[in-house]
């Protein structure tokens, strides 16, 4: 399983109700369907202040080859693009999944 943990942060000049509805309505969208994905949640950030990321995202990929060709289709590169209009940076981390309620 390869995963990533992306920290997201808004571009400047948008609100956060503004980034969180764009995500929502249509940059997830855009994320559905890429072929070997099992997991695509968000989890946007409620009053975290300032230097707070906006929403944190968790793709899981069946491997990092699907993640690469995933990244590298035309689906892929679409998102890319739009992350570009409302997101000012995110940070991304591979990182495992520990089961806390078992």
């Amino acid at each position: 399983m390869h995963r990533l943990l992306f920290a997201v942060y808004r571009k400047e000049g948008w609100s956060h109700d503004e980034f969180i509805a764009h995500y929502r309505d249509v940059h997830i969208p855009m994320g559905r369907g890429f072929d070997g994905m099992v997991e695509y949640d968000i989890f946007p950030v409620n009053g975290g202040g300032d230097d707070a990321p906006d929403a944190f995202a968790v793709w899981a990929f069946e491997s990092e080859e699907a993640f690469q060709a995933a990244l590298a289709s035309e689906q892929g590169l679409s998102q890319q693009k739009d992350a570009e209009t409302f997101t000012g940076r995110a940070d991304v981390y591979m990182v495992d999944r520990v089961d806390g309620m078992n």
